[in-house]
Formats: structure tokens, sequence, C-alpha cells
């Protein structure tokens, strides 16, 4: 019998982080502060181009039209990022593993002649599509995960000094 190994995803990761740190205690940080934790970090790689894992996207041929940085003409995805809601959601995202997922919400836009889903364009940089290079920036990397546990760090000191 051969054995298998179960890839672990950083929001599994994440998870079992956070089911560590706050076994038998009160909640220390609330979902809503933990998502925006998270979205901030998220539109930081966003704003630096770089993936979960902190590598540079790969640049715009020189043959594609516009003199705006990536994924930046007018903004809309950026501003789309954020915690989505429902189960399923309307948006291009993933399970935190904290009860709630990040991502870019579902925006329709219109540009020129054509109606643009936010969610649609992003799934395309996130995967890669056709002639579209991948340009990750939804995730959860060990450094998020290190980040998140520093910050429920601080919030068990803050509870030990009180």
């Amino acid at each position: 019998m051969v054995a298998t190994k179960r890839a672990v995803t950083g929001d599994q990761k994440l998870l079992r982080r956070i089911r560590t740190i706050q076994q038998g205690l009160p909640p220390l940080v609330s979902r809503e502060r933990l998502g925006s934790f998270l979205v901030r970090r998220m539109q930081d790689r966003f704003d630096r181009r770089v993936n979960p894992d902190g590598v540079r996207w790969k640049e715009r041929s020189p043959n594609t039209p516009g003199n705006h940085p990536l994924l930046e003409k007018e903004g809309h995805m950026r501003k789309a990022i954020g915690v989505l809601g429902g189960i399923g959601g309307s948006g291009m995202g993933i399970n935190t593993g904290a009860g709630f997922r990040i991502g870019v919400r579902s925006v329709k836009v219109q540009e020129k002649s054509r109606t643009v889903d936010t969610a649609v364009y992003a799934r395309s940089h996130q995967l890669g599509f056709k002639k579209i290079p991948k340009r990750r920036f939804i995730g959860i990397s060990d450094l998020d995960i290190k980040a998140v546990d520093s910050l429920l760090r601080r919030e068990v000191n803050k509870l030990m000094k009180a």
C-alpha cells in the first residue's frame, strides 16, 4: 500500500493555528476585525503587485494597450477586495478557515461598450486565462498566518495584563 500525503492549504493552517491559540479562551479577535486584517494584507499585496508568497507579478506585455499600472485602469477591482458574504457568495475568493471568505466581490462595471464583472476579471488573473498570465493576490500565505498568530498573541498579552 502506498501512503499518500494530504496537501495542507493556507486556510487549513490558519484554522488550526487559530483553534490552538483560542482553545479554552474567550474570543480574542472578532471575525470582523480578523476579516479586515486579512483584507488589508490582500490589498497590500495587490498594491505591491505580488502574490501571497511575495513573488512579483509578471509585467504587462508591451503589446497590451494602456499606460496605467497593472490591474488599475479605474481601480474597480481593488475597491471590490473585501470579506465575501454568504456561503457561495458572489465573488472570487477563498475560505479563511475562520468562518468567512475573502476575495473580490462581484461588481458590474461599465467599460466602453461592455460590462465587466470584477470577480470574473480577478479570476482571470488569479488563475491565468488565455493570454493573461497568473497574477495571484488572493490567498493566505505563511506570512499571513504568522501575522494572525502575532495579532492573537498580542490580544492574549493584553488579557494577561488586565
